[in-house]
């Protein structure tokens, strides 16, 4: 049994790609001041959001 990985409303999505890729994380828990439950981002939404990112039309791969 492990501990909820869990991610600041404020965190940059693209920060929760390594918890979410590592093969061991399936969610991250968005939490207000790590006590209150706001939601929770699963590997669909993340590929959901990079799918968006990658489409947009002013989509430039190598801006940072």
């Amino acid at each position: 049994r492990s501990e909820a990985r869990t991610a600041s409303p404020d965190a940059p999505a693209v920060a929760l790609m390594g918890p979410l890729t590592n093969g061991h994380t399936h969610a991250v828990v968005v939490t207000a001041g790590g006590r209150s439950i706001l939601g929770i981002i699963t590997q669909t939404d993340l590929l959901a959001f990079l799918t968006r990112l990658v489409s947009a039309k002013d989509f430039e791969p190598n801006r940072a």
